[in-house]
């Protein structure tokens, strides 16, 4: 997905293996493989960019994770 994809864009959970760790922990706990999400919001950092989700507002994702539908 593009790091500064606006609100409203529709992504799809299919790389549950990329990111960090902890990035993947979290995937796993929250989100589920093939299933399509809604982009609330990002935040670009140097080195990374989390992703917030309409459908899990509260917690961020690695963006490497998904793919733009």
């Amino acid at each position: 997905m593009r790091i500064d994809a606006p609100y409203g864009t529709k992504v799809k959970f299919t790389h549950p293996t990329y990111g960090w760790p902890g990035d993947i922990k979290q995937a796993e706990r929250y989100l589920k493989l093939g299933q399509i999400y809604t982009v609330l919001r990002t935040v670009i950092y140097d080195s990374s960019t989390t992703v917030y989700l309409e459908e899990i507002p509260r917690i961020g994702f690695n963006s490497v994770q998904f793919d733009e539908v």
